[in-house]
């Protein structure tokens, strides 16, 4: 089966609500055509700009089904996209032996099952006695989940705290970056949150 690959301009679709935040249908719609008009060579749906960390599944749902066919049901079990077609049965099959030599899924049908076992006499203990950890969680612009990550880690007994990096001046950046280093000697473990790095911005490079 060939790799189709996609090419040219392909914005993403920004997803406009009415006053009582339900799908405006009406201006989703033109806007739509509008791009489609321009020559654009796709559509992007469900992207940040689509607003879809906001969206429930049923939104999602009719966001899809508002905006394009994308296919139709046959009779044959197969999918098509331009001149490409590949039977389920083959995608089934190339999907179930991507990790089977690494997970495997089906036992031998013969054989002695080998068995493992290990009996521990001494037992290391760590080199740095502490009771109770702590952990230093920076909080870049676009990072998320830093109060749930502080949260989790300490109902799990460590000693959380966010550390803040301000990046508006260059100035910020090299203060931000000296107390770091020097909070980050007390600490025994760094964790890093969740989220978009450095806000999403295009001029990022880490």
């Amino acid at each position: 089966m060939a790799t189709q690959k996609f090419t040219g301009v392909i914005p993403p679709v920004v997803v406009p609500d009415t006053e009582d935040h339900q799908l405006d249908v009406a201006s989703f719609e033109r806007s739509i055509n509008r791009m489609i008009d321009a020559g654009v060579d796709g559509l992007f749906f469900l992207g940040s700009s689509g607003e879809v960390v906001f969206s429930t599944d049923e939104r999602r749902r009719q966001i899809i089904s508002d905006a394009v066919r994308i296919g139709v049901t046959t009779a044959e079990k197969a999918i098509a996209l331009g001149a490409d077609s590949a039977s389920i049965e083959e995608l089934a099959a190339l999907n179930d032996a991507v990790l089977e030599a690494v997970y495997p899924t089906k036992t031998r049908d013969s054989g002695t099952v080998e068995s493992f076992s290990h009996e521990t006499k001494t037992r290391v203990a760590p080199a740095v006695k502490q009771a109770r950890p702590k952990a230093l969680i920076p909080v870049f612009p676009g990072t998320n989940c830093e109060y749930d990550t502080q949260r989790a880690l300490s109902e799990a007994g460590a000693d959380a705290e966010q550390f803040i990096v301000r990046n508006l001046t260059s100035a910020d950046v090299a203060d931000s970056v000296e107390r770091f280093a020097a909070t980050v000697r007390t600490a025994q473990m760094i964790v890093i949150p969740g989220g978009f790095s450095g806000g999403d911005a295009t001029n990022v490079s880490i």
